[in-house]
């Protein structure tokens, strides 16, 4: 019994965390086969609700926008999604420049918000969901929205485009260059964004993970990312 408890605990390991031996023996006591008893553990242990992996974005925003003097609320919501952390580790960090993007070039400043008629306090939320066989996140934002121009003249800039190819473009076209390498449409290098880095780090995690981003933006009335995700690619 012994050997099957430590293998069953390496089985489990996640975030340098094992399952309690007396929860491994309450398994033995259930009379259950060993396939039976690692599958109880892997379901109840190893996997996580998708959700909770994104409390502590939740709370560097919050800590970040402070620091940005602006006003950002921050939800989370959506069905109990099971994942294991472990195959979604790359991804779930790279989300990060996401929530970075959304509060330096989404929410706009207290004043400005004001100006346009808008709550002071931004928002940015959070949903998941499952769609037949794929993981639908999506992060919505009620800032700015993408800036078309400065996309474009970006694009100008690092001869990514001419202007006649701009011409035959949509914005959906335009809005995938923000993931390319060493974009970015701020003029200056700060703490939280500039680098052109984050963004194009992010798309090649969805990318290893068979996954995919669509952008929904509209000036004025914020942005939506929406990445869908094999569900077999996250459990």
């Amino acid at each position: 019994n012994f050997v099957l408890i430590e293998t069953c605990k390496r089985h489990a390991l996640e975030d340098n965390k094992s399952i309690p031996t007396q929860e491994i023996l309450k398994l033995f006591n259930l009379n259950g086969g060993i396939d039976e008893i690692k599958e109880k553990i892997y379901s109840n242990y190893v996997l996580t609700d998708l959700k909770s992996n994104f409390f502590k974005f939740k709370k560097y925003t919050e800590e970040v926008s402070v620091n940005k003097g602006k006003l950002i609320n921050f939800e989370i919501e959506g069905e109990l999604i099971k994942i294991n952390k472990i195959k979604l580790k790359s991804f779930l960090n790279s989300s990060i420049h996401l929530f970075r993007n959304m509060i330096d070039h989404g929410i706009e400043d207290e004043t400005i918000r004001i100006d346009k008629k808008k709550p002071k306090e931004g928002t940015i939320k959070t949903n998941f969901t499952i769609e037949k066989d794929m993981i639908k996140m999506s992060f919505e934002d009620d800032g700015a929205g993408l800036d078309l121009d400065k996309i474009k003249n970006k694009c100008i800039e690092k001869n990514l485009l001419s202007k006649s190819d701009l011409s035959n473009m949509t914005n959906q076209d335009l809005f995938a260059y923000i993931f390319k390498p060493e974009f970015s449409t701020n003029e200056s290098v700060n703490l939280i964004s500039g680098r052109g880095i984050g963004m194009e780090s992010l798309k090649e995690e969805v990318d290893n993970l068979n996954g995919s981003i669509e952008i929904q933006s509209q000036k004025d009335q914020g942005t939506t990312f929406i990445i869908k995700v094999p569900l077999k690619e996250a459990s």
